[in-house]
């Protein structure tokens, strides 16, 4: 093996993560007209957050912006693909009953591996009920957005300093 591989292997062995290992981000509105059945709701959402695939840990913060008509009285994480209602996957903690906007600090929650699939097929979603719609008045789908590992970028810029090379 030449000194040049020598030294490619060894810079990408310093900067590679393990393939297996990702991170991912996410940052969805919350709205009526994602509601199943769709609702005229004006109340808006925005839930944001990570998910770390190695630690299967899942940290969410919810900020309501536009507030609901009547009383938040419940709100989870449901399992099902956009349009479709689902069962409840994760309760969110409240408290409700005292507020007409629902805002959840970031928290975190342990994903088991069934959920870990449904979350990055983009299964998950959050509901937010109120006393005047309690099947639910605002949902956003969770859409989960893999961010490149520290490793990534000096690959990309090793890779076109490589095909320079080639060229002259």
């Amino acid at each position: 093996m030449s000194k040049l591989a020598l030294a490619v292997a060894a810079l990408v062995a310093s900067v590679a993560t393990p393939a297996f290992a990702a991170s991912y981000t996410f940052n969805d509105v919350i709205n009526g007209a994602q509601e199943t059945p769709v609702n005229a709701s004006l109340a808006l959402a925005t839930a944001s957050g990570t998910y770390d695939d190695v630690t299967n840990v899942l940290t969410i913060s919810i900020v309501q912006t536009v507030p609901s008509v009547t009383l938040v009285n419940n709100a989870h994480i449901h399992t099902a693909a956009p349009g479709v209602a689902g069962p409840v996957t994760i309760p969110l903690p409240g408290p409700f009953n005292v507020s007409t906007s629902y805002n959840l600090a970031p928290t975190m929650f342990t994903l088991t591996a069934g959920q870990e699939t449904n979350f990055l097929a983009g299964l998950h979603y959050v509901n937010i009920h109120t006393v005047t719609l309690p099947g639910g008045e605002i949902r956003g789908q969770l859409n989960p957005v893999v961010v490149p590992g520290p490793g990534v970028l000096p690959l990309l810029a090793l890779g076109g300093l490589m095909a320079l090379r080639r060229r002259c």
